[in-house]
Formats: C-alpha cells, structure tokens, sequence
C-alpha cells in the first residue's frame, strides 16, 4: 500500500465514516437541486467514501453510477453496489474509465498534496463536461488537510483544461439548515464550452473581476483569531489600506498631544 493510502486508512477509520448519515443529509437536496438543474444520466464521484453522495444521486434516478477511492475504502459497507467502486490512489497521476454526464469531487482536494491538485482537475474534467466542485479554504480545518485553497486557485487549474466556472447551487442552499456549511460555502460548478451552451440553467458564467469568495459563519466561529484569517482572504490587505485611514482615527501631532496634555494638567490643578 502505497504511503498516501497508508495514512488515509489510519485517518479515514470506521468512526469517520460514520458520518455518512450526515453526508446523505447534504447530498439529498443537492442532488435533488442539481438533477433539476442538469438532469444528468450518469455520475462518477472522485473521492467516494462509502457513496453518501452518489446513493443520493441514484434516488433521483441516476441510472449509472461510479465512485473512485482509495483501496482503504471498505467495500462491504458501501451505501451502493460495490461493483460501481473503482481503486485509485488519488494522490498520484490516474484516469477515470469511460466517460459520465457529470463528475462531483466534493470536499476531497483539500486532503491530497498540492502537486496532485492539476491532475486532480485533468482526471475530472476529462471524464465529465460538468464538475459539480467543493474544497476546503484556508482556515477552514479539518482531518488531514494539507492543501486549503481559495477557489480562484481551482479555478485557474479548470481555466486551463478549457472548463468556467458558474455558481447555481449556492445562492439556493446558501440558508439550508441539513446542509453542512462547508458545502454551502465552497461548492460550484465548473463546465466546458460545449455543456454551457447546451444547459442555460447554469446561469452567468462568474467573471474572475466579480468572483466572490464566500466565507460561512460556522467557519468563522471556528477560527479564534479572526483577523488572522481574514488577512488570508484573497486581495484583503489592498482593501485594508485602502479603507483603514477611514476606520482609524488619525493621530494626533505632537503639538496637538502637548497642548491637550497641558488642559489636563490645568484642570487637575483646580481646586476642589
């Protein structure tokens, strides 16, 4: 077993994936919402776990299905036929077989080292015209995250295999309560030339000079030192020195402090 899969058997145990339950609770209206959307026929999801995601996609009525992970993934616990899971080390170079409508990869880029990130987006976008995207951002958190990106950083990596990026989903699960907030903060859409003309339902491609990077409340709450993180939001500090002289008081001069001192020496002096 290769050493990346090593340390995701011991990560990944039975008691993470427990929280399968809470996974279908977030796929259920996704899919229900991206079936409308794209009515896809067939899915393949990069990054399985026990296919919370592709079970929901099939009670929508996605005829074929295909989940990709690691060989740590315990086959007889899967929440779909286990002859749809195909072995791949996600870490190193590799191809999805065969062609789908849609391909999702939600919340799994996050874990595998940077270098593995464009082949990440080669294997996806080769697979699919549309990918249905989630990752982690910086300060977000989690279980063997090595590598929490802006989703700018994801989407220059799609830019370059011809892919945009749209952004249908979240404005309409932005207040899901059974949602979890990860994948009502980062989750778009990203589609090839041919899968923008065919499906209008995609909305306004989101133009890099008007992106917005969306940053949940639960995530915030998460972080201590908000400053900290804020600092890492992509273009904040321009922003902050272009505003802080708006928000700081400017600085008394060194006459002004003396005379002020002065009047509060005076009035001290007056008796009482």
């Amino acid at each position: 077993m290769p050493f990346f899969e090593a340390v995701k058997a011991s990560l990944y145990d039975d008691r993470f994936y427990m929280g399968e339950a809470q996974s279908l609770a977030s796929a259920r209206p996704i899919s229900r919402l991206v079936c409308e959307l794209l009515n896809p026929r067939s899915v393949v999801d990069v990054g399985c776990g026990w296919g919370a995601w592709l079970l929901a996609f099939e009670e929508c009525g996605v005829a074929r299905l295909c989940g990709i992970d690691g060989d740590y993934i315990n086959r007889e616990r899967m929440l779909i036929d286990p002859e749809c899971f195909i072995s791949r080390d996600l870490a190193r170079p590799f191809e999805i077989p065969d062609t789908f409508d849609l391909a999702i990869c939600l919340e799994v880029a996050e874990h595998l080292p940077d270098r593995s990130g464009r082949n990440l987006v080669r294997a996806l976008t080769a697979a699919a015209p549309i990918v249905v995207f989630s990752a982690a951002v910086p300060s977000q958190g989690g279980s063997d995250h090595v590598n929490e990106q802006w989703p700018s950083y994801w989407r220059a990596l799609f830019q370059s295999e011809g892919f945009r990026m749209f952004d249908p989903v979240r404005p309409r699960i932005r207040e899901h309560a059974n949602v979890q907030w990860w994948y009502r903060q980062n989750l778009v859409v990203y589609a090839c030339a041919k899968a923008i003309a065919e499906h209008p339902e995609l909305g306004p491609e989101v133009l890099s000079q008007h992106e917005i990077e969306w940053v949940h409340i639960s995530m915030v709450k998460r972080n201590r030192d908000l400053r900290a993180m804020m600092r890492k939001l992509p273009g904040f500090m321009g922003i902050w020195t272009r505003i802080k002289p708006c928000v700081r008081p400017t600085p008394r001069s060194d006459s002004a402090t003396a005379n002020a001192l002065a009047s509060v020496r005076s009035v001290s002096r007056l008796p009482r």
